[in-house]
């Protein structure tokens, strides 16, 4: 897979090049799909061209679309192929599909309120084509997104074709409040509705950086997510099912990774994280790359849906059965999940069994704790809390605190890092106050979010341990320059974006703002060190002392 992308990638670039004046060139790169033959494949252009279309075999006419909407004989936007299709550079207008609220409008605006864009984006030409055989038999649809903008891709992207209805109509659209929507009540609305009844068909495209159409089939999309529904972008969920073509996603996105086909992949909106910032929850899959530690790959990429602008998202792994079986050969009827203080959603083994020894016995006593080391991955437990203190993830332990386990994949319970939108926020953010309190939580579930730690905390043996992980933790994977420059990174992957979210969303607010949260992000990097010190020495008694190796 490594070796084709290579190659694929010098192709690319061969093709594509640059002038002497550092321009983009445009190079027809035939493609042959479904069919028929296009002499252009779909990506950004700096000029106006033409498509040609033919069938691959010399038989059989093509019908056409130009709005996004599925060829169909005798309707009005549905035409007869017969010469080469022009393609032109055209912007998005007040009657297009951005310019449609995605959430309820209130008397008065708040974070969750959708904004009209403030700039129109140039739009793609969406062209659905398909061959007709002389017998009849029709092939399936053929769709390629072209821009006229001379864009070079700073990011992957991904197309989304889709009836419109599928995602606006008022009463089955999914990206919308519609009928389903309850003035002054939580949760209601379209996009809150779950289950199969509310995944809709679409055409999918991911174009590479390089300029490399990797994935070109139809998927369903779903609305995903607890709360982040009810922002104007929303978090979707891409499903490969066999009756909308192929049973996986059979691409590689992700560096780092070895897995090369998904069943579910999120495309995750930046309005899940915290203090409206473009990134958050991205920085932790690097952070702890070092570590023993089960975190979703993820990369930012930009979102169109039927040639429009739709925004900055992070494309990210679902962490489901589907991912402990990609990444460790897990067979769903082994794995056990469990998502809350106590219960296990699936699978046989009960986590609420480890739960209520903990809860009931002394774990300073050596006896009871080895019972523990029994079944939880003590050293994996450590990180995670190391980790989530460290970066002051304010939606956790009570949220978030998730683990698993397998039988002959992992026998013991092992934590999982996930939804890290909330952290660095301040640097000076108790977090192990936070979790030894007792008298200050809202209610009990909180409460039973935090016992695991304050049972555990009281066995010496496991304090040393944690103590010593803090320090050697804050000296390498947590070193102050380490995550500057992981950070750093991450603003030079998105800076040439963020002007274009925010002219779509605002949100950021502006290019200003948007600087100010990164600073205030780098500021809490640079001193938290000094604050978890403190924080370690009140509530353990021990004072650390971690330096950069």
């Amino acid at each position: 897979m490594n070796l084709l992308r290579g190659f694929l990638v010098a192709f690319s670039i061969l093709l594509i090049g640059c002038s002497a004046s550092g321009e983009k060139k445009d190079v027809a790169k035939k493609v042959k799909q479904n069919g028929i033959i296009l002499s252009h494949e779909s990506g950004h252009y700096a000029s106006p061209f033409s498509v040609e279309l033919k069938p691959s075999k010399g038989e059989g006419k093509i019908i056409y679309t130009l709005d996004g909407s599925l060829p169909l004989e005798g309707s009005k936007s549905t035409f007869i192929y017969q010469e080469p299709i022009s393609i032109k550079k055209i912007h998005v207008d007040s009657n297009d599909l951005s310019f449609i609220p995605t959430t309820y409008i209130p008397e008065k605006p708040h974070y969750e309120t959708w904004i009209a864009p403030q700039k129109t984006s140039i739009k793609g030409n969406v062209l659905r084509a398909q061959l007709i055989l002389p017998d009849g038999t029709k092939k399936d649809v053929v769709t390629k997104t072209y821009f006229v903008d001379g864009l070079n891709l700073n990011l992957p992207e991904i197309y989304l074709t889709i009836d419109s209805a599928a995602l606006f109509d008022n009463d089955t659209g999914i990206y919308i409040p519609g009928v389903n929507y309850k003035d002054g009540k939580k949760f209601t609305g379209n996009y809150f509705k779950r289950g199969k009844d509310w995944e809709r068909e679409a055409q999918m495209t991911y174009l590479s950086k390089e300029n490399i159409v990797e994935i070109n089939q139809n998927i369903g999309v779903r609305v995903h997510g607890m709360a982040s529904p009810k922002a104007p972008l929303k978090t979707i969920r891409l499903c490969a099912r066999k009756k909308y073509g192929k049973g996986k996603l059979k691409f590689n996105p992700y560096e780092s990774s070895k897995i090369s086909e998904f069943k579910f992949l999120l495309l995750r909106t930046p309005y899940s994280t915290w203090n409206r910032r473009l990134f958050a929850d991205q920085l932790v899959q690097k952070i702890v790359s070092d570590l023993d530690l089960e975190v979703a790959n993820s990369i930012p990429v930009t979102l169109y849906i039927n040639g429009e602008y739709w925004g900055l998202m992070d494309m990210a792994e679902r962490m489901d059965d589907h991912y402990f079986e990609g990444h460790f050969k897990v067979h769903p009827d082994s794995l056990c999940y469990s998502d809350a203080a106590k219960s296990t959603v699936t699978g046989k083994v009960e986590f609420a069994d480890v739960y209520d020894f903990a809860e009931q016995n002394d774990l300073s006593i050596p006896k009871n704790y080895t019972k523990i080391e029994n079944v939880i991955d003590i050293d994996n437990y450590i990180d995670y809390i190391v980790i989530e203190t460290f970066l002051g993830n304010r939606d956790w332990p009570g949220n978030n605190n998730e683990r698993w386990r397998a039988s002959g994949i992992s026998d013991k319970w092992r934590w999982i890092l996930i939804d890290m939108d909330a952290i660095m926020l301040d640097k000076d953010y108790r977090m192990l106050e936070k979790l030894m309190d007792t008298t200050k939580m809202e209610n009990e579930h909180r409460l039973s979010s935090t016992l695991f730690f304050r049972k555990l905390v009281q066995n010496q043996e496991f304090k040393s341990k944690l103590l010593k992980r803090y320090e050697e933790l804050m000296s390498t994977t947590l070193c102050p320059e380490r995550l500057l420059k992981i950070f750093e990174e991450y603003e030079k992957i998105y800076e040439n974006d963020v002007q274009r979210q925010i002219d779509r969303w605002s949100m950021p607010q502006s290019k200003e703002i948007y600087e100010q949260k990164n600073e205030k992000m780098k500021d809490f990097i640079r001193e938290r060190s000094n604050y978890m010190v403190q924080d370690i020495e009140e509530q353990l008694g021990v004072k650390i002392n971690p330096v950069c190796k």
